[in-house]
Formats: structure tokens, C-alpha cells, sequence
């Protein structure tokens, strides 16, 4: 072949060049969704895992003590007497209602392939060390009054430690070491503190009191034990982000809040949609991290209720005094970025997807321990 017959070949001309380049710009534009969806798939498997993990975790602990951790627990149980509602409980530690107390996460370490940890933790406890505060002049004082260096100072770990086994892969920010994206059900109820009656406390996970598998009347298959919750930093609300209905509003001035009725079924749907669309209305969040620190037994931070549905449209909030710790009642929704629902753990140890578009009451009575209603599908 000659010269000139080589220089005569066609080669690509300009437009032949933008029309592939296009085709293979559609044909990613395609396929990246796709491989999104993938990714997130793989995630919420493994997010799902995670919390089953959780669960198991849970029963293992029962299995060795007769009884589920407390939502917040505190110092060695006494050396006489029985605690609580469980006198055939074998507990290490006593059940508190103080906002200062532990959370199920820290006394679940050891069952976590967590042991060295949870070793640490227990020790703190064991000294009577309160869980900490935020800061403030009263951080080195403990739960009996004598004057020493809080947890968090005397045992620093606890503030720098990432535990793998808490956090969901698709939540994006995990702000802190010591975050948690999931969280134990404190049930159909607004209220966190250590009230002197059993009525309102409705889940497997409250402060003041453990609760043990016979208490779950209603069937562990069909009675939440755990489910998840968005971390968040502590800056002011400023989107319409998933993270910022997660923040805590302050809704100490939302009348009815700070008062009875406190839970279901006397507290109502439209009750709580009216909190919901009053503390929405609220510029201000509480201060206080959400999925911050599992080492603390609180509302926002390792618990939640089921008052609001899976991500609600209606923000977290608390109706306890301005600035103050989650320990008041309040309303705090289980929240994820999984598309259209949350993973959640049964008090079985299965786990479900449960979409946000739950009816109400079904929801309710899944955090209800006792009320011995049926389960609707969901």
C-alpha cells in the first residue's frame, strides 16, 4: 500500500467523537443509580446486621442475668434485698432514673466482642463514677455527692473509643468516636425519668427498672427492642436534612408536653401531632448531641420512643427545662437514611424494615410491652 493510500483513510470526525462520548455519557448516567442502589443495598445489609448483632447481644445478657440492662444504670446493685421488680434477677448494677447514669450500651460491651472495654467501663461504674454531664461546674462531683473526677476524665477511652458493632454505614456523619447509631425502645412513652409507678414505662428499656422476658406479655416477636437514630452535631437548625428533625428542639414551652397524659393509649395521635407541629415551629435545639456519647443512658443519645413514627416529619423534642440533659419526657423518633424506613430489632432478636408510613398504632403497640392489643401487619 502507498502513501497516498494511507493518508486517504477516514478517521473519526468531530461529531462521530461528541456522539460517543455522549453515548457513554448516558449509558454511566444509567448505571451510576444503579450501582447507588447497590452500594446502599450492601449497606443497609450490613446496617441490619449490625443491629441484629445488637439484639443478640441483648438476649445474651439476659440469658446471664435474668433480665435486660436498664435504660440507665448506675452503681453496684446492694448487698441485701432484692431490686426492683425482679427478685430472681442477677444484676451487677442497680437500675437508675438519674440522667447521669449508664447506658445498655456500655453493660452490652462485654457481649459485643467488647470485653477489655467493657471491663473499663464496669470499673468506672463500679467506683461510682457518673456517666458525666456536658461540662460545667458539678462535672467532678458523682452520683453520692463526693468529689472526684468524672468518668469521661478518670477513664478517657470511654470519650475516644468507636465501637464498630454501634454505627450504620450509611448514615454519613458520625461526627464523634462515641457515636451510636442505634438506639434501645423506651415504648410508647414520653416519659424518661424515674417516676415512682410502672404505668409509663412501656418498652423493653427503661429508666428505674429492669425488665426481664416475662415481662413482655405481648410476645417478643411482636414488641420492639431496638432500632436506629441519626447522629447529629450540636450546631442550630438551618435545612430541611433528615439530621436536622433528628436535633432535639427545645420544647420546654410546648404546652402539654411537661405534663400528663404521658403515654399510649391515653396519649393520642392527634396529641402528639400537635406537639410535633409546635416544636417544629421552634428555631432552637436543646444543645445537646444527638447518638452522642453510648456511654450515656438517655433519651436522643442511646433510647428512643415510639411516639413519632420512623423518620417523622416532626422534630425531636424535649419538653424538659431549656439546655438541660435528655433525662425529661420528650419525643424522639427512630431515623436513618435507608430509603422509605429503619431497620428495627424484635425482643426475639429477628429484625424487620419497618416503613415510615406505619399506622400510628400499630407502631405503638410494637414499643408497648404490655398492653395486650394485636400487632397489625406492617
Amino acid at each position: 500500500m502507498n502513501a497516498s493510500a494511507r493518508k486517504s483513510r477516514p478517521g473519526f470526525t468531530l461529531v462521530e467523537l461528541l456522539v460517543v462520548i455522549a453515548i457513554i455519557g448516558t449509558l454511566v448516567g444509567l448505571l451510576l443509580p444503579a450501582v447507588q442502589s447497590a452500594r446502599e443495598s450492601a449497606r443497609r445489609t450490613q446496617c441490619n446486621n449490625k443491629l441484629k448483632q445488637f439484639a443478640l447481644a441483648a438476649l445474651n445478657y439476659h440469658d446471664a442475668r435474668q433480665a435486660l440492662p436498664s435504660m440507665t444504670n448506675s452503681t453496684p446493685i446492694e448487698q441485701s434485698g432484692t431490686p426492683n421488680n425482679c427478685p430472681t434477677c442477677v444484676k451487677p448494677f442497680a437500675p437508675s432514673g438519674n440522667w447521669r447514669s449508664y447506658s445498655a450500651h456500655s453493660l452490652l460491651l462485654p457481649y459485643l466482642e467488647e470485653k477489655a472495654l467493657g471491663d473499663y467501663v464496669y470499673k468506672a461504674i463500679s467506683e461510682d463514677r457518673r456517666s458525666c454531664d456536658d461540662g460545667g461546674s458539678g462535672s467532678n462531683v458523682n452520683m453520692n455527692g463526693v468529689t472526684q473526677p468524672d468518668m469521661t476524665t478518670a477513664y478517657p477511652l470511654t470519650n475516644s473509643t468507636a465501637i464498630a458493632a454501634f454505627r450504620c454505614p450509611t448514615d454519613p456523619d458520625k461526627y464523634w468516636a462515641y457515636a451510636t447509631n442505634y438506639a434501645v425502645c423506651a415504648g410508647a412513652t414520653k416519659y424518661a425519668g424515674n417516676n415512682s409507678t410502672s404505668s409509663d414505662r412501656k418498652g423493653a428499656f427503661n429508666a428505674g427498672m429492669f425488665v426481664a422476658m416475662s415481662d413482655i406479655r405481648d410476645g417478643t416477636s411482636k414488641t420492639l427492642m431496638a432500632s436506629e437514630i441519626l447522629t447529629t452535631n450540636d450546631s442550630t437548625i438551618g435545612t430541611s436534612d433528615p439530621k436536622d428533625l433528628a436535633k432535639v428542639r427545645e420544647g420546654n414551652g410546648v404546652s402539654g408536653g411537661n405534663a400528663a397524659p404521658w403515654s399510649f393509649p391515653t396519649l393520642t395521635e392527634s396529641a402528639v401531632d400537635g406537639y410535633g407541629a409546635a416544636c417544629l415551629a421552634l428555631t432552637s435545639i436543646n444543645g445537646n448531641r444527638t447518638g452522642a456519647y453510648w456511654m450515656k443512658g438517655q433519651y436522643a443519645r442511646t433510647a428512643f420512643n415510639t411516639l413519632l413514627k420512623p423518620n417523622s416529619q416532626w422534630p425531636n423534642c424535649t419538653f424538659h427545662c431549656a439546655g438541660c440533659n435528655y433525662d425529661g419526657p420528650g419525643m424522639h423518633a427512630a431515623r436513618s437514611y435507608h430509603s422509605g424506613g429503619v431497620n428495627a430489632a424484635l425482643c426475639d432478636g429477628s429484625t424487620r424494615f419497618i416503613a415510615d408510613a406505619i399506622d400510628w398504632t400499630t407502631y405503638q403497640r410494637l414499643g408497648h410491652i404490655q398492653d395486650g392489643q394485636t400487632v397489625g401487619d406492617y
